[in-house]
């Protein structure tokens, strides 16, 4: 008998969707997510949609983010904006910051956002 797999990540990632803000950018934005030893996900949002898919993408995103799938759920979950510390540790790594900014604009995940 297979070991129990770790839990999935599918619900956080559902949770993005019901949060996606239509219209918050102008050029469509692709983002990797690489999470944890085994959690890989694409998701690409444009001016009016939002697309949230299991795996990577053919394509290179324009943003990719490797952290933890906890920090992750953090992130989402609670609004949690990474310090420069974790970004520094390695905690959380990225190839583009200032697109994380705009992950959190278009998803609603910044502190004191309505």
């Amino acid at each position: 008998m297979p070991p129990p797999e770790a839990a999935s990540l599918e619900p956080v990632f559902r949770e993005l969707e019901q949060r996606f803000k239509a219209g918050s950018i102008e050029q469509p934005i692709s983002f990797y997510f690489s999470l944890g030893d085994t959690e890989r996900w694409t998701v690409r949002v444009s001016g009016q949609h939002c697309e949230v898919v299991p795996g990577k993408v053919s394509s290179p995103a324009d943003c990719v983010l490797k952290t933890t799938p906890d920090m992750f759920t953090r992130i989402v979950r609670e609004k949690y904006t990474p310090s420069p510390a974790e970004f520094m540790s390695g905690t959380v790594k990225s190839n583009n910051i200032q697109l994380l900014f705009t992950f959190q604009k278009v998803f609603q995940l910044q502190s004191g956002s309505p």
